[in-house]
Parts: structure tokens; sequence; C-alpha cells
């Protein structure tokens, strides 16, 4: 569910593992933002729902502990409204690089997160409180222009505090131009 735990979410992915992921099974959320996994035995698994895409205003839930009965078991989730964000550039001699992947992982955590920047490079990420890594990589989609780029600084780091109050950090990124190509 949204925020307000009555609007479903559909195109949401729930995913289901083990400790060691030789279990891990998912789905997608339909229309009334229902969701099922089968085929799994009774034991403990971790449970995550990513948003849909598109879905800015929200947060991933991270792992979960959860209980597998033998018997249907029901897991309702309520998406947590955003409140702590990213923004920034990337740029490359001074010009914003477009289609680059802006990730950012939970530090000591599961948590990921990711945007691609927009024609004049500009990003926004949604996460949750803690501490994260913001990194950059050339996307490599055939939708995207090929890069002639290449990341070399340290993963910028971002601490947000664990509370529901708004925060926005800026990160802005320069990337190197590339001196070799492998095609």
């Amino acid at each position: 569910y949204r925020p307000d735990g009555v609007t479903p979410v559909q195109n949401a992915y729930v995913s289901l593992h083990n400790d060691g992921w030789s279990v891990n099974q998912g789905s997608s959320t339909d229309a009334n933002g229902k969701y099922r996994i089968g085929g799994v035995a009774a034991g403990t698994y971790k449970v995550n729902v990513n948003p849909p895409s598109d879905m800015t205003d929200v947060v991933r839930i991270d792992d979960r502990d959860v209980a597998v009965t033998t018997s249907l078991t029901t897991l309702n989730f309520t998406l947590t409204g955003a409140s702590k964000y990213v923004v920034g550039t990337v740029k490359k001699n001074g010009v914003g690089v477009p289609c680059a992947n802006v990730n950012a992982s939970l530090r000591g955590g599961s948590g990921w997160a990711g945007a691609q920047t927009a024609s004049d490079g500009s990003y926004r990420l949604t996460l949750t409180p803690g501490s994260w890594n913001i990194r950059v990589e050339p996307n490599n989609g055939w939708n995207c222009p090929q890069a002639d780029w290449i990341f070399l600084d340290p993963e910028a780091i971002v601490n947000f505090s664990n509370d529901s109050t708004t925060q926005t950090e800026t990160v802005n990124v320069n990337v190197t131009k590339a001196t070799a190509r492998i095609t």
C-alpha cells in the first residue's frame, strides 16, 4: 500500500530470499496491490519490497525477517513516504552527462537505490535514514549514448538522521574523459 495504508500499489516488486540466497523468488503486485510467491518451504526468510521505478515519493522496504509456515502466509506492506533525498549533477568538462546511473548503497545494510541522470546531467535519489555510498556508472543500455567517461573519485558518503524529518543533500560529481574503449 501507499503510505496512506489504503491505496494499493501496482508493479511493486516483492522479493523473498533465505540467508544463503539458495532460495530467491519474487513477484510483482497487480492493480489491487496483491502478489503471490509460491513453492517456498516453511522457514525464516527475508522479504523486501521495491516500489515501481516511476513512484519516487516512497522508499524501498529493506529486508525484514519473516516466518513462513506450511499454511498460507499473508504479508501486507505499507510503503513509507520519502523524506531523505540526494540531488546533484553529473558533469564531464563542465557539461551535464545524460543517461548516467547514479547508485546508492546503504552502508552496513542491504538497502540500495538508483536514478538515471536527465539530459542536463541532473538526478534525484530517494533514500531512507542511514549512511549511504553514492557512485556513478555508465548506462550501457541501447537507449543511451555510449559513455566516453569514467568515474574515478572515491564514492561520496551521505548521512541521514534516523527520523522522519525531510533532508536533502547535494552530491555533484565530475567524471573523467575515458581514453580507451572496448568495442
